[in-house]
């Protein structure tokens, strides 16, 4: 599973951010819109009940009528009637002394409306009617009277409704526009980085290398300087083991070819004193194998810090040619070594380098196999590479060393005493493959022992 990328985390939290603050702005929003409602309605409906029980009061002094005559009442809330709203005259109990109005669902009660002096709201309707939602506001009118104003609450109306849902319906847009909008400012802002990671990406390991990107932002060129001491720092040290590998290997060659020359002659001479003889050979055998370990270390420094010739490489015959070095090697009485390799498979780089490594392979093989042993080297063209295999019907490499056998001195403990080597054959093998952008793998073979499979870029 592809781990999420950090554009996308800053989104993620950015999106939770907006859906957070406008939900929260909305519900301000819609709580304070409607505490402003709700008061402009019941001061309303408490200037109409004021108004109406004053009118009431003049009209029974007009008339000098006593407080329990109705009459004056319901002429005065006839004449203050209006759409949309129930005008009362109630006693204490909230009985109706004198009403004028009905209301959309109306059923000519209200349980739970203030008796005076306040404003509430009730809800009306059951399991088979829509509820209503009214409000009502009372005030007192004389000793014992009360007016109540009655009528939909503000907040039930559908125009208020639609502005409500309205606001709601913007939310989920505010937060897709707050997302995008987000997640192309962080891609902007972080294309800096993005930078560092292809320049650090192209980078080769080599002194003095730097990201060189320039980048503006304060952390993110903190951490380009950070990473160019850092790759100095490497750079230096890289150099310098590469500078004494190649010195000490260049200043061993001379010394070792000299006490080689030696050696032989001295073995020469003592062909009637056998003892000496075999010690002397036995010599020679181990300055070989430190002559092959100089050898190794050298094509080791070149493979990774020369540079790389860009030629083409046709490492059909390149293979071919490896295996008749190694059947003049093996002589007539060698195992069999099959070529099977079309006329032309051409890659770039270093001939050179490439027949070593090559080399290296067909050289292990007889070595570790046996002298007797199968050799198949398969040249062939797969997935836009050159690839080139070998496999022998040899013992093969054991399981739990397959993984370590590219490390550099790995060698299979069983086979050190009857083997000669240097455990570098296949390092050498690998860094030679990443030099020229390949790769090399190792597996059983199909004909019993061990196959080793180097691939590498086609020419383009």
């Amino acid at each position: 599973m592809r781990a999420p990328t950090l554009v996308w985390q800053l989104t993620r939290v950015q999106i939770l951010v907006v859906a957070l603050a406008c939900s929260l702005l909305v519900a301000g929003a819609m709580g304070a819109s409607a505490l402003l409602l709700r008061r402009d309605q019941d001061e309303a409906l408490r200037n109409v009940a004021t108004s109406i029980c004053h009118a009431i009061a003049q009209e029974r002094i007009h008339e000098e009528a006593p407080e329990g005559d109705m009459a004056p009442a319901r002429e005065e809330l006839n004449e203050a009637a209006m759409d949309g709203y129930r005008l009362e005259l109630i006693n204490g109990d909230g009985f109706a002394l004198a009403a004028q109005g009905d209301l959309a669902g109306w059923s000519g009660e209200l349980p739970g409306a203030p008796l005076a002096g306040g404003c509430g709201s009730v809800k009306l309707g059951g399991a088979w009617i829509a509820p209503l939602l009214y409000r009502a506001c009372a005030q007192k009118c004389g000793s014992s009277q009360n007016v109540r104003v009655i009528t939909l609450d503000i907040l039930a109306e559908p125009g208020v409704r639609r502005a409500a849902l309205g606001v709601f319906a913007t939310l989920p847009l505010a937060v897709l526009v707050g997302g995008v909008a987000g997640m192309v400012v962080f891609r902007r802002l972080l294309r800096p980085l993005g930078a560092l990671r292809r320049a650090a990406a192209r980078l080769k390991p080599e002194p003095g290398v730097a990201l060189g990107v320039g980048a503006r932002p304060a952390e993110l060129a903190g951490l380009e300087k950070a990473f160019d001491s850092l790759l100095r720092r490497l750079g230096e040290t890289l150099a310098r083991e590469k500078r004494f590998t190649q010195e000490a290997s260049h200043e061993l060659r001379t010394p070792l070819t000299m006490l080689r020359g030696r050696l032989e002659q001295l073995s020469g001479q003592l062909a009637d004193r056998p003892v000496l003889k075999a010690e002397a050979e036995a010599a020679l055998g181990d300055l070989v194998s430190l002559d092959r370990l100089v050898e190794a270390l050298l094509v080791l420094a070149r493979s990774e810090s020369a540079g790389l010739p860009q030629t083409p490489v046709n490492i059909c015959d390149l293979s071919r040619v490896v295996a008749a070095r190694q059947a003049k090697t093996d002589g007539p009485s060698g195992g069999a070594l099959e070529v099977d390799a079309p006329d032309e498979i051409l890659v770039r780089g270093s001939e050179e380098l490439l027949e070593r490594a090559v080399g290296n392979l067909v050289e292990n093989s007889r070595k570790y196999g046996g002298r007797d042993a199968l050799i198949r080297i398969k040249v062939m063209q797969q997935d836009g590479r050159g690839v080139i295999t070998v496999a022998d019907n040899g013992p093969g490499i054991p399981p739990e060393l397959r993984p370590f056998v590219f490390e550099r001195f790995v060698r299979d403990a069983s086979a050190r005493n009857r083997v000669p080597g240097t455990g570098l054959g296949l390092a050498v093998v690998r860094a030679i493959a990443l030099r020229h952008g390949g790769e090399v793998s190792t597996g059983p073979a199909a004909i019993g022992g061990e196959e080793v499979r180097l691939s590498l870029p086609l020419l383009t």
